[in-house]
């Protein structure tokens, strides 16, 4: 390995981070101001990183669909739903589930994706163990190569 491919690697990881910081803040103070085309925007850019971590095919059936049962996005394939969330409560999280449960859609795996740097409590992850937040993004997205960290940051 080379001084440029570390220095290369590390430039791209902060700039992730930096732009993965900025779409939390910017959701977070949007979410104050009662104004929600931030999070609409945002579960857009989530489906895009996370196909791209992960080589799934989310959409955002929001754009086609609003108010899909529970959930934001999908991945019909691989069935996989993701809900997007600012907002990360024993109330919120039993309610997504039941939503979709009630909703008799099947997934394989239900992802609640929160748009904070927080970690969920143990709390929370007993009643649903895939709950992520953008830091658990950042961790996976730097383990790829320095062609797709390229493609991530500049999507």
């Amino acid at each position: 390995m080379t001084a440029n491919y570390l220095e290369g690697r590390e430039a791209l990881t902060t700039r992730l981070n930096d732009q993965l910081n900025g779409l939390v803040g910017r959701v977070e103070t949007a979410g104050k101001n009662n104004l929600s085309s931030s999070h609409v925007v945002a579960e857009t850019i989530l489906a895009g990183l996370l196909n791209r971590i992960y080589n799934w095919d989310l959409v955002n059936v929001n754009a086609t669909l609003q108010n899909c049962p529970g959930v934001d996005l999908i991945d019909v394939d691989n069935k996989i739903a993701v809900q997007v969330t600012a907002t990360c409560t024993p109330k919120k999280v039993r309610h997504t589930l039941n939503t979709v449960k009630k909703s008799g859609l099947v997934y394989d795996s239900l992802i609640i994706l929160v748009i904070t740097n927080k970690a969920p409590s143990p709390s929370m992850k007993a009643l649903h163990k895939d709950i992520w937040n953008i830091p658990d993004l950042f961790r996976a997205a730097k383990e790829l190569s320095i062609e797709e960290l390229t493609d991530i940051t500049g999507y």
